[in-house]
């Protein structure tokens, strides 16, 4: 793996999210509860762009199991839906306070040979709100750029709204 990136703050004020991010990457706003990093165009692979995205909900959080329940169902849907689907790591641990899940999958474009690896995460801020974390690049850069998306995730800070 080459040298880890220089990475600068970035704080978005409509999710409450801080987080570390290299500082080559763009940030683009999409919704007010949803913005992406994109990372430079990789010039081997017609511009390709990884990037990885964060995405506000607020949880109908009806049972105490809620946390792994939802990342039950997610996995349940992701064999459903990717071809070829093939877990790779899954990681829980702490941001802050606050209880969070990472998860690493590669799967296949069906009817193609292009393999993608997937990363997912969860992040409860039980009294704000769910942050859904999302990122995946080919499997021929992932040596490179799961790194730097676990990375950001961990680095992740959730900031309460001020009343």
């Amino acid at each position: 793996m080459s040298n880890p990136p220089t990475m600068k703050s970035y704080f978005n004020q409509s999710l409450g999210v801080s987080i570390l991010m290299p500082e080559s990457w763009e940030v683009q706003q999409l919704q007010p509860n949803q913005f992406q990093i994109i990372a430079p165009a990789v010039s081997q692979f017609d511009g390709y762009c990884p990037q990885i995205s964060y995405t506000r909900k607020i949880p109908q959080i009806n049972s105490p199991h809620w946390f792994e329940e939802t990342i039950r169902k997610s996995e349940a849907t992701q064999r459903q839906v990717y071809p070829d689907y093939h877990p790779l790591k899954e990681e829980r641990f702490w941001v802050g306070e606050h209880r969070a899940y990472l998860r690493q999958v590669q799967w296949c474009y069906e009817g193609t040979d292009i393999y993608l690896v997937n990363f997912q995460g969860l992040i409860l801020a039980e009294e704000i709100a769910a942050y859904i974390i999302k990122a995946e690049t080919l499997k021929e850069f992932a040596e490179t750029d799961m790194p730097i998306f676990e990375a950001i995730a961990k680095s992740t800070r959730i900031i309460p709204p001020q009343n």
